[in-house]
């Protein structure tokens, strides 16, 4: 069975997950989606939706959960091929705590997803220093519960308008149970924006 939207994530400490379920709720509204942890579920799971958004907290120094690694190995060993495929990832970390490898999985998951061929979306800077780039939405864990979520929203009205298989659901710009949250989303957005100036 195809969806329209998968996430697959895996998480140590219950946060990424959270992260997902959010993700999974605000698009669920709308379209067909799936959540995936990927301690249960098969790499060809993949291959069933338009628009993946991947999850991982940064393990030990800097690196993927041990999980996403050896699922890299299995994608390559298969000659899987992301060619053209959309992929967003989100990655959560502790600038607090661990400053020197905050937020490095996200890193990991770049040279993954290039080795695959995938097209990635989402593209944000790292929280604490804004000067880097980073190839997808990096989170502070310990920012506070309020802080995640509002990251996590701006980003989801990031990926409404970059990902070409989303913008494409022009009738939901003539559905007001679409428009009114989204309005909100994008109004947050803008006063992150502002307030960053």
């Amino acid at each position: 069975m195809r969806y329209d939207v998968g996430i697959f994530y895996v998480s140590s400490g219950g946060r990424t997950r959270r992260v997902a379920e959010q993700i999974n709720s605000e698009f669920a509204r709308f379209i067909k989606v799936r959540l995936f942890n990927i301690n249960e579920c098969h790499t060809n799971d993949l291959k069933r939706a338009d628009l993946l958004i991947l999850g991982s907290p940064t393990y030990g120094i800097g690196s993927l959960h041990p999980k996403w690694a050896r699922w890299r190995q299995l994608l390559e060993t298969s000659c899987t091929d992301f060619n053209n495929q959309e992929i967003a990832v989100f990655v959560l970390g502790d600038l607090r705590h661990h400053p020197k490898t905050f937020g490095g999985a996200i890193w990991h998951f770049e040279s993954m997803l290039t080795s695959l061929g995938a097209q990635t979306i989402g593209h944000s800077t790292i929280p604490g220093n804004k000067a880097i780039p980073a190839p997808g939405l990096v989170l502070d864990a310990s920012s506070g519960q309020r802080l995640l979520q509002d990251s996590v929203a701006n980003w989801l009205a990031q990926l409404w308008t970059e990902s070409t298989f989303l913008s494409s659901w022009s009738a939901l710009a003539h559905n007001k149970d679409f428009c009114a949250p989204m309005c909100r989303i994008l109004d947050r957005q803008s006063k992150s924006l502002e307030q960053g100036k």
